[in-house]
């Protein structure tokens, strides 16, 4: 009678393990885990390129550039209300920012952000 009662404990035991491995296989799977890489290599645009993918935002303008160690760094000032500022911001994905300030008048709404642009 022990004997049974062994084999059935180590059958629910290997039942049980064998489901946790299932589900968590099928959760990593609906997670999407993305690997990261240990190196990574950055190349940096220059100022034509920044202006020229500036330009074409919206309510976007620069107010200064600097080289620093072959980089540019550019600092925009990107004017309007709450909603246009939110899409124009979505729309510097591609670039680094290094710093920003948010500013609220009653006249103007304006958001001053200091990018890097890397490719």
């Amino acid at each position: 009678m022990k004997s049974k009662l062994k084999y059935i404990a180590i059958v629910l035991l290997m039942l049980s393990a064998f489901a946790q491995i299932c589900l968590n296989n099928i959760l990593i799977k609906r997670i999407n885990i993305k690997p990261v890489s240990a190196q990574v290599i950055k190349k940096y645009k220059d100022l034509t390129q920044l202006n020229r993918e500036i330009s074409e935002l919206n309510n976007t303008s620069i107010l200064s550039a600097d080289k620093k160690n072959n980089i540019w760094y550019a600092q925009l000032k990107i004017s309007g209300d709450k909603q246009i500022i939110l899409e124009e911001i979505k729309k510097l994905e591609k670039y680094e920012i290094n710093n920003y300030i948010i500013s609220k008048n009653n006249t103007e709404n304006c958001v001053i952000i200091d990018i890097c642009g890397n490719e």
